[in-house]
């Protein structure tokens, strides 16, 4: 019995079919991970914008304010003022004061670079056009450090009354390097909060 060899054709047939098996494998485990690189840091940019909004959506919801004065305040489009009314503790039983205003805090949302930070203070009157929030010697907190672009108006009804803010918030994975879908993607998040109108008549 003759017992036949490979050919130096078969050979080569193999190897080939070998090598292109592994280029494919090579080249979909690439893919793979850069999609999933990019999906974590445009997750990681998501997680961060829903944590400001939420954030800005729990002090709406607390603002104290009535028809004339809402409890907050757009500042340009960049800046926003939310008072809200603290417990009084000098009463028996510690209760909100909503007919004072000078025992409220006022909460200040602005961006400092590529950071959208917020800090707190006491406050006392009315909100106005002219009201300015000095935030000196007050410790800032930062909500995210992956700011693009922020602003924020002011929401109103129909019949001209405000109800509430638009915000609409750009983050980006790093702020300093341009943005790129793969590497450095960026997340546009757009939201209406409404605020409760309080009356104190």
């Amino acid at each position: 019995m003759k017992r036949r060899g490979v050919t130096l054709i078969e050979l080569i047939m193999s190897s080939t079919l070998v090598a292109v098996i592994i280029l494919a494998t090579f080249a979909l485990d690439t893919t793979a991970r850069r999609f999933f690189v990019s999906s974590d840091r445009k997750s990681t940019v998501l997680n961060e914008i829903t944590f400001v909004t939420d954030t800005i959506q729990k002090r709406m919801s607390q603002a104290h304010g009535w028809s004339g004065d809402p409890g907050f305040l757009v500042i340009g489009t960049t800046g926003l003022l939310v008072r809200v009314d603290v417990k009084n503790i000098t009463y028996p039983i510690p209760t909100l004061t909503p007919h004072d205003t000078g025992d409220d805090f006022t909460y200040f949302y602005y961006s400092n670079g590529q950071n959208l930070e917020m800090c707190r203070t006491s406050t006392t009157g009315d909100m106005t056009a002219t009201s300015s929030l000095d935030c000196d010697g007050v410790e800032d907190e930062v909500l995210t450090t992956r700011l693009s672009s922020w602003s924020v108006s002011t929401y109103t009804l129909a019949n001209g009354a405000t109800a509430g803010v638009t915000l609409t918030i750009t983050g980006v994975f790093d702020p300093s390097n341009p943005v790129s879908e793969r590497s450095n993607p960026d997340v546009t998040f757009t939201t209406t909060i409404t605020s409760p109108q309080s009356s104190i008549n």
